[in-house]
């Protein structure tokens, strides 16, 4: 497990919304658009400077429940 700071857990969290809502902004103009992308940049950053954020490296050999509990 690797812990991330608020600026690369801003950057993988928008890589991550952008595929789930690539539909759900079909018809807007482009400020509405505009709008809607610095909103969710806006939220993205809000949240990344109250909650920690980690990468999970796993294998099939890995300790998996072992990293997160260590990390809780």
């Amino acid at each position: 497990m690797e812990r991330v700071g608020p600026g690369q857990a801003v950057s993988l969290l928008g890589e991550f919304v952008g595929q789930v809502s690539t539909f759900m902004a079909p018809g807007l103009c482009k400020e509405e658009l505009r709008a809607l992308h610095l909103e969710r940049f806006n939220n993205l950053c809000a949240l990344a400077r109250v909650v920690p954020a980690h990468l999970l490296h796993i294998s099939l050999t890995g300790t998996f429940w072992q990293e997160i509990e260590r990390a809780l």
